[in-house]
């Protein structure tokens, strides 16, 4: 089956126009669900003010691909509790699931339920029914309810309330919008990231990656179409460069993204500050020293951000995005996603 990924991206109206960029939580490649409880598999997320950014739902999506669509009959799916006490999932500390167990059971895909102010750790287990599969997983922050999540039904298949010997895994987080964003030419647009400390762990380097909208007929400079793959199926791309005068490079960044295609001729160029450092005062010129930048004008950049020096990721990052296409609108059309380097 072809899977297409449509991604929005929720701008909240705060002063200064700054809009804040939530993490989503995920595995960082696909794990195995297996059908003994004791091999069950319990994650660990701890929550903060910059991760969630001001959303009001949170989201859980699990992906099988022998079973995008979760048929519980015959074919392999997962099924997943979400707690907010430490390796306790009874129906007193359970807020969320992805199935009703019974004769028959239902379950869902996709969840999502109300982000408590009294909320800072979520503790998932997950494990396979029908047949052990390979799954991956992702926890975001969202505006809006999707799917409403089960109440807790029972303890099964789990068999036990929690761990005797508790070991969770902690997740890895990055950021994507939720909704096509613009600028206008000349114009800048800002947005706040900042991250979540995971079990005491930090991260030392963001990356960002600024694409816009491919186009048929494009006049940026980099050129593109929408692919495709299906589930567990492979697609190659060969890719070459033209040594310049003698110039040679060594080294070559690659970003994937999933968005619609339409017309298009946005260009865009970016630069980062820490959020140690005054938004207003988060310029093009004072990114060199006191930040990060690139100062390409294209239609796909990637933007590293790496801890050097007094310049570090760690209170968050100022995103500043500059338009300099050629729609007639005078604006440009863009996606931001970033991941911990």
């Amino acid at each position: 089956m072809i899977r297409y990924v449509y991604l929005l991206l929720i701008t909240i109206g705060l002063a200064q126009d700054i809009s804040q960029v939530p993490v989503t939580f995920y595995l960082g490649n696909t794990a195995e669900a297996s059908l003994d409880s004791n091999q069950a598999l319990y994650y660990h997320v701890e929550l903060c003010t910059a991760g969630v950014a001001k959303r009001q739902y949170a989201s859980l999506q699990l992906y099988d691909s022998e079973n995008p669509s979760f048929n519980t009959t015959s074919k392999p799916y997962v099924v997943a509790q979400v707690s907010v006490c430490y390796n306790r999932f009874d129906a007193q500390c359970v807020i969320a699931a992805n199935y009703k167990w019974g004769v028959q059971v239902e379950a869902v895909p996709n969840i999502s339920w109300p982000v408590a102010d009294n909320e800072t750790d979520y503790y998932i287990r997950v494990m396979g029914q029908n047949k052990a599969s390979e799954f991956s997983m992702e926890l975001s922050f969202v505006e809006e309810e999707n799917t409403a999540a089960f109440p807790w039904t029972s303890i099964l298949p789990f068999n036990t309330n929690g761990q005797s010997t508790p070991k969770t895994l902690s997740m890895i987080q990055y950021w994507k919008y939720e909704a096509l964003q613009s600028v206008a030419n000349e114009d800048e647009k800002v947005f706040a990231l900042g991250y979540c400390t995971q079990d005491g762990s930090t991260i030392d380097e963001v990356d960002i990656s600024l694409s816009t909208m491919p186009s048929t007929i494009d006049f940026s400079l980099v050129q593109t179409a929408l692919q495709s793959v299906a589930n567990e199926d492979e697609k190659v791309f060969a890719l070459g460069y033209c040594t310049q005068d003698g110039s040679t490079i060594d080294e070559v960044d690659i970003s994937l993204s999933t968005m619609p295609s339409t017309i298009d001729f946005s260009l865009v160029q970016t630069w980062a500050c820490p959020q140690t450092v005054d938004v207003g005062s988060c310029t093009a010129s004072s990114s060199q020293t006191s930040g990060w930048y690139n100062f390409r004008v294209a239609s796909f950049i990637l933007l590293r951000c790496p801890d050097e020096g007094t310049k570090t990721t760690k209170n968050g990052l100022w995103v500043k995005v500059r338009g300099y296409g050629a729609n007639s609108n005078g604006m440009n059309y863009f996606y931001l996603y970033a991941t911990a380097g």
